[in-house]
């Protein structure tokens, strides 16, 4: 699995940023973000060490985020929590959008630490809010402040401002979710249990997909049959069950490739297949390619390293 930290992101002096704690990026007045875009993500998941926001204000984004798809259009932000995996899969023409990268600890805030465990729940089970257009329009004016002070070489109390800015951006997210948890119907406990098993399901697959690729294996672990782990799943992702066994896997065959010191036959050993003939094969029903043709195209794509 590749990390993405803040050493991926471009040191460009037209980029608003505290090297290490904060980047900003947009497309409202110029037209760099499609270049930084491209370089930024190059079609696989990532673990991502900082929390990332995203403001859709035109258009339409898509990702996928914990390996769950995500759309978010007018009017809506995103937001992912450090750690999480994260894949950008495109946008829209003519999309407009307000990107924040946050080291982890940047902002510390005096706020009730009860809230913010609910709230760090809640969005990992729905990473999409609507916005109010008042809080839009408040949001954008911050934002520009913020970025003209960082844009600012002379100006010395970028971070201070920064923190300030970003609190006030933090504590309006927290009232927006209080208002959404006032107004929201809560979910059944039967729909709660479902949410529970994928996420068990998922924390096995991550611990044990190097060596156990079979759905009933994690049906066993989770103390159920395999077809009721399968239903479930289905219900709460949209997805198969074996789907997130193969994201796993290609996704650390992938990595793996990019390393230029590895053989094809070496990640054919580490990740525990019998042999090279149905490697290849799994590789390519997955990708459509080799694991030999992955390993030769990926010298055309920036590799993201952390």
């Amino acid at each position: 699995m590749k990390y993405f930290g803040f050493s991926n992101f471009t040191n460009e002096s037209h980029f608003a940023q505290i090297p290490d704690k904060l980047f900003l990026a947009d497309n409202l007045d110029e037209c760099y973000l499609d270049v930084w875009h491209q370089e930024m993500f190059i079609g696989q998941s990532v673990q991502v060490k900082m929390g990332m926001f995203f403001l859709c204000l035109e258009g339409s984004l898509r990702f996928e985020i914990n390996h769950r798809y995500v759309e978010a259009v007018s009017g809506q932000c995103v937001l992912i929590l450090t750690d999480s995996f994260f894949q950008y899969l495109g946008r829209t023409a003519g999309t407009k959008f307000v990107f924040i990268a946050i080291a982890p600890h940047f902002v510390d805030s005096s706020k009730d630490v009860q809230l913010g465990l609910e709230f760090r729940e809640i969005v990992q089970e729905r990473c999409v809010m609507n916005i109010p257009p008042m809080s839009i329009e408040e949001f954008l004016s911050l934002y520009k402040v913020l970025k003209r002070k960082l844009l600012d070489s002379s100006y010395v109390f970028k971070e201070e401002v920064a923190r300030c800015i970003l609190s006030v951006f933090e504590f309006n997210t927290f009232s927006n979710f209080i208002r959404y948890r006032q107004n929201a119907v809560y979910e059944q406990p039967q729909q709660t249990r479902r949410n529970e098993m994928f996420r068990r399901y998922i924390d096995a697959v991550k611990e044990h997909f190097m060596e156990e690729r079979s759905v009933s294996f994690y049906a066993r672990q989770l103390g159920v049959t395999p077809k009721h782990l399968s239903t479930v799943i289905k219900e709460v992702s949209g997805r198969h069950a074996s789907d997130f066994i193969n994201i796993f896997v290609i996704n650390e065959c992938k990595a793996l490739l990019h390393e230029e010191n590895i053989s094809v036959k070496e990640v054919c050993s580490r990740m525990n297949f019998s042999n090279n003939s149905f490697f290849a094969k799994y590789f390519k029903q997955h990708t459509g390619m080799t694991p030999i043709e992955y390993k030769q195209k990926i010298h055309n794509f920036v590799i993201v390293n952390d």
